[in-house]
């Protein structure tokens, strides 16, 4: 038998907090975070009489991205904040039974990505004559692979399971800036934006021989999704030359389950995939006011 278990877990945090900043060039706040999983289980055995091998693989990536200004005075050329994601996962289950009167094979892995990107600008007094962008990104990728075989002088038994999970959150959001006329803060232009990607890629194969009864059997099964959101709320954006608010998401799956079987008596062999594609996207403006009519 064989087992590999992996967890990533990191929380990036860039953060302007209850501060005075006056640049004279360009201010940018970045909080990224780039993991990467690759594992694998495989077993194998060979037996006089029976065999029974199996193997399991669990990779679950949860990493936190903050980028955060509130509760500031800025005053800058152009301001960036700036939070991202990028995970990716790939494994391999592996399970090889042989036996001179049984055999059991079965492999089975998991992956999981549930990441949190969080970019904001809250209840801050700027003043930036250029481009005032708020941006968080997430990519997930998965990659799994679960092969069971099994061969028997009487009864062969394989099976293989693959599951993939991708549910991340992504939110952009500015909340409670105020650049009415009596204020001194000022800004050019104003972007929000959010892109929440998730990509999922999985096969499951199964084969056995027996001499009596041989069973074969594969499942897929992926789940994609997360929550993406892109707002403006609560704000007085004054004479700003432009606002642009967008949320984004993007989901795949590749998925494919194969069994086979053969026998001198009798053969069973069957597989399965279930795939679900659930996401919630959101852009909005709510409570805000902006004075420049010849705005985009």
């Amino acid at each position: 038998a064989a087992l590999t278990i992996s967890r990533v877990t990191s929380t990036t945090v860039a953060a302007i907090d209850q501060a005075v900043v006056d640049a004279t060039g360009s201010v940018s706040l970045q909080a990224h975070n780039n993991a990467g999983i690759l594992s694998g289980a495989v077993a194998a055995g060979i037996a006089a009489q029976n065999a029974l091998q199996g193997s399991f693989v669990w990779a679950d990536i949860g990493n936190s991205a903050q980028a955060v200004v509130r509760n500031t005075t800025l005053g800058a050329a152009a301001l960036a904040i700036d939070a991202g994601n990028n995970s990716q996962i790939h494994t391999l289950a592996g399970s090889v039974a042989v036996g001179g009167n049984n055999a059991v094979g079965v492999a089975a892995n998991v992956a999981w990505i549930h990441d949190t990107t969080h970019a904001q600008l809250h209840d801050s007094q700027i003043d930036v004559a250029g481009k005032v962008s708020v941006d968080a990104a997430s990519d997930a990728v998965t990659k799994t692979l679960a092969i069971g075989g099994a061969v028997g002088g009487q009864v062969a038994v394989a099976g293989s399971a693959s599951a993939n999970v991708i549910g991340s959150t992504t939110d952009a959001e500015v909340v409670g800036i105020n650049l009415d006329a009596q204020q001194a803060g000022n800004i050019g232009s104003l972007q929000v934006s959010a892109d929440n990607r998730g990509a999922a890629h999985s096969l499951a194969g199964a084969i056995s021989g027996g001499g009596s009864t041989a069973v074969g059997a594969a499942v897929s099964i992926n789940t994609v999704g997360g929550q993406t959101s892109a707002s403006v709320r609560d704000a007085v954006l004054g004479d700003a030359s432009a606002v642009q608010v967008d949320a984004a998401s993007s989901t795949l799956i590749n998925t494919l389950a194969a069994a086979g079987s053969g026998s001198g008596g009798a053969s069973v062999a069957g597989s399965a995939t279930t795939n679900f594609i659930n996401t919630d996207t959101r852009a909005s403006l709510a409570d805000v006011s902006l004075d420049n009519a010849a705005a985009q």
